[in-house]
């Protein structure tokens, strides 16, 4: 379960306060909440990312641990090389950017693929009409010839 996910099914009312933000309408089922907000993720950057952890349900209780956490003013920092912005998008389970935009594109894939099924399920269906209504035509037809 990706952050995504956690906070769509842990905190709906949040992770729709956060897409509606953005001025899209956000639906309540928690698959298309998550998937709406790693959408966002990939469109916005950082401040969408924000957005989402300032409604994370575990907010406290992460700021508590970093807070005991912290290291002191006192102590000395290593020195280790820099890895700023290498993880800037990473998600509750690690996921680094290159990852979580994977998952998008997958997503998107998937709505085009889906979006295509439902156009061919809807011609199948207009042709199904089109044979009852004929069907009928001659139905009634046959019927008005043999009562003559």
């Amino acid at each position: 379960m990706n952050l995504y996910q956690y906070v769509a099914y842990k905190n709906p009312e949040g992770a729709k306060r956060v897409i509606n933000s953005y001025g899209e309408k956000a639906i309540r089922q928690p698959d298309i909440l998550a998937k709406q907000l790693a959408e966002k993720v990939n469109k916005h950057g950082k401040e969408a990312l924000y957005r989402i952890t300032s409604v994370h349900p575990d907010l406290k209780l992460i700021s508590d641990y970093h807070e005991v956490n912290a290291p002191k003013v006192e102590e000395k920092k290593e020195d280790k090389p820099c890895t700023c912005g290498k993880n800037d998008y990473s998600s509750a389970d690690g996921a680094e950017a290159s990852e979580v935009k994977k998952v998008v594109e997958d997503i998107k894939r998937k709505q085009e693929i889906d979006s295509v099924a439902s156009a061919s399920q809807k011609t199948e269906k207009s042709d199904r009409t089109e044979l009852m209504i004929i069907g009928a035509v001659a139905l009634i037809g046959l019927a008005l010839v043999t009562r003559n």
